[in-house]
């Protein structure tokens, strides 16, 4: 369902803490389709977003301005391009399954020599 939208969004309320440290699949999934997301501010994911140059970012609640940004986003297919193909190069770069896996083992790796000390 996801891969044949124009825009994905992941707009979630950064006055839960949980919103504001996790790290939600939903934008990384954006990613790896190469699709541009459109993120709330305040949020871990507005700063990979933007580190990204890979969608856009709103503020929680404020519908006027995403409305705005959804329709520039579906006024400037360009943009929309630009965005996604940002995204996709960003997740094979940093966010691929394959380097998270050797990350997360070496990390492993890694606890377990310091619990063996």
């Amino acid at each position: 369902m996801s891969a044949s939208t124009d825009v994905l969004f992941a707009t979630y309320d950064p006055a839960i803490p949980n919103h504001r440290y996790s790290s939600p699949n939903k934008t990384f999934e954006t990613m790896m389709l190469g699709k541009p997301t459109v993120v709330a501010r305040g949020t871990n994911m507005d700063r990979i977003i933007r580190q990204a140059d890979c969608g856009l970012v709103v503020r929680y609640g404020d519908v006027e301005e995403l409305e705005a940004v959804l329709s520039r986003l579906a006024e400037e297919p360009g943009l929309r391009q630009r965005l996604g193909e940002n995204g996709r190069r960003a997740y094979e770069a940093a966010y691929d399954w394959h380097l998270m896996r050797q990350c997360l083992l070496a990390l492993y790796a890694d606890l377990i020599c310091m619990n063996l000390r």
